[in-house]
């Protein structure tokens, strides 16, 4: 998902003359054009308005910074694929783009346009319009990707999933009793060998954060599996042990891609600013690479240490190689309760990430089991 702000004084600067509103959209939204130009005329464009499909946090979100962490419903943003709009006038009056928040990343555009507009400036909630579904008046209201037929056979996907020694009785069991028992092809990669399960050990010693020499290495030896034993397999998938995903989904997913490009949930760091900015996966939600990119990457990607950010190097590396990286938002970096109601609706996701706070199996058997094909084992 791309942020908006950029383009802001883009359109004020060529357009704030001769247009009363301002509509924005995603690729997949579906516009009623008559019954959203009669919902707008009911309100007066020379005024100060912003307005859409409101939706809030239903507790204090990591992907927001925790932000209004006393009260998060108290803060409203809109669900980009309902459609949102501005009038002339509400533009004209939005500071600076250089006067936008500090942070230099992008994470959730929707949020991070309204904390640019500010607290000041609340959205209007006009959900008759603006909808969360398809609806008899709505001038707007998202729509879900279409899955690509045929999806993807089990044996043309293999999983790779970091871990450690720390989490080879609690979080690799889970894995195992839940989606990766739906995986055709699946290792566990740790810092030891462990044979009872079995890992395979990357001679890396496990890092706080960062993880980038490890990543590095599994990939390496990933590329080295698939031409000796898996010449079938078009994708490889990372996880990490607390990713939480549904395999079913992921086949129809990447049935829609060549395998030369890395899909998953896309970040941004500065690519607000007028700098050198880069687009990363994030691997919390789990990244798939197409066969095509390894050998590059495994050549060309370099760990300036070995607890660099693994998905921001990529993110870098990918970028200098030229190698698509597809953003969808199917892969969620957080736990659902991270995420708004609204926008968890919009399509079925494909996976989450953590187990803070939750537990795992509960979320796997309300999200994914009902299209994994295997029965989900309750004795962990």
């Amino acid at each position: 998902m791309d942020t908006v702000i950029p383009i802001l004084p883009q359109l004020k600067r060529l357009h704030s003359s001769n247009a009363l509103w301002f509509y924005f959209c995603e690729d997949l939204t579906v516009i009623n054009l008559n019954n959203l130009v009669n919902g707008l005329a009911k309100f007066n464009p020379k005024k100060h308005l912003w307005m859409g499909f409101a939706q809030v946090d239903q507790e204090p979100s990591i992907i927001h910074h925790f932000a209004f962490a006393e009260n998060p419903k108290s803060f409203k943003y809109p669900l980009f694929r309902a459609g949102f709009a501005m009038t002339a006038s509400f533009l004209s009056k939005l500071p600076p783009h250089e006067a936008e928040s500090r942070s230099e990343f992008s994470i959730d555009p929707s949020h991070e346009l309204a904390m640019y507009v500010g607290v000041n400036h609340p959205l209007k909630n006009e959900s008759k319009i603006f909808c969360r579904k398809k609806g008899k008046n709505c001038g707007s209201y998202p729509s879900a990707q279409s899955p690509c037929e045929p999806p993807l056979a089990k044996e043309e996907i293999y999983f790779v999933v970091k871990t450690c020694h720390k989490y080879h009785d609690t979080r690799v069991p889970f894995v195992q009793k839940t989606w990766g028992s739906d995986a055709k092809y699946l290792e566990f990669f740790s810092d030891v060998h462990n044979e009872s399960i079995p890992t395979t050990g990357v001679g890396i010693n496990n890092t706080e954060r960062g993880h980038c020499a490890k990543t590095m290495k599994i990939l390496k030896l990933a590329l080295s599996r698939i031409s000796k034993n898996y010449r079938h397999v078009r994708w490889v998938v990372l996880a990490d042990d607390d990713t939480i995903l549904g395999v079913e989904r992921l086949l129809s997913l990447l049935a829609c891609f060549q395998t030369d490009a890395v899909v998953g949930e896309r970040y941004g760091y500065n690519v607000r600013g007028m700098g050198v900015g880069y687009n990363y996966p994030t691997g919390g939600g789990g990244i798939a690479f197409g066969v095509d990119t390894l050998s590059d990457i495994v050549q060309s990607c370099h760990c300036p240490a070995k607890d660099s950010p693994d998905d921001m190097v990529l993110g870098m590396c990918l970028s200098s190689l030229g190698i698509p990286l597809i953003h969808s938002p199917l892969f969620h970096q957080a736990r659902p309760a991270d995420y708004a109601e609204s926008y968890l609706q919009v399509e079925k996701p494909i996976s989450f990430h953590k187990h803070w706070n939750i537990d795992p199996l509960t979320v796997y058997q309300k999200w994914f089991a009902d299209t994994d094909s295997k029965l989900v084992h309750t004795e962990l």
